[in-house]
């Protein structure tokens, strides 16, 4: 993807849809100084991105993306699902290999076909069950 010299650097970044960032040693996403954005946020039309192999615990903001069909979390320190409420186009979401132990956050989804929860760490889980689905986010997903 090259950037064209007569757009402008927010129209070159409109037209990127794939974010490939693996193996990246990302361990935040959080605003760039002295801005209200994060480096995701800047990328309005991302439709795949693919994240896996860093050391984020949290899912970074996606409220932004509202194109977004396919993200992919694998083996991060992930223990809740958040901050994909506006992500309504979400088709398949890869959440293998985390510590996720509750699974909510799910019910604006409706297009979420396949979700990956493979391998989680369920080091000293509050209820001691393992992982726990939401009612809401499990309705949405069915419904899908």
């Amino acid at each position: 993807l090259k950037r064209d010299p007569k757009e402008s650097q927010q129209e070159f970044v409109d037209r990127i849809t794939h974010i490939f960032l693996t193996k990246r040693g990302f361990r935040i996403m959080d605003p760039f100084p002295k801005k209200k954005k994060t480096a995701f946020e800047r990328f309005g039309r991302i439709q795949h991105t693919d994240l896996q192999e860093n050391y984020l615990s949290t899912i970074p903001g996606n409220n932004h993306f509202i194109d977004l069909q396919t993200l992919n979390l694998d083996h991060h320190r992930i223990i809740g699902i958040s901050g994909l409420e506006n992500c309504t186009r979400l088709k398949r979401l890869f959440l293998n290999k985390n510590n996720i132990q509750m699974v909510s956050g799910l019910h604006n989804c409706y297009e979420l076909t396949e979700l990956y929860l493979n391998d989680q760490n369920f080091q000293d889980s509050a209820q001691g069950i393992g992982m726990l689905f939401d009612r809401d986010s499990m309705i949405g997903v069915s419904d899908s």
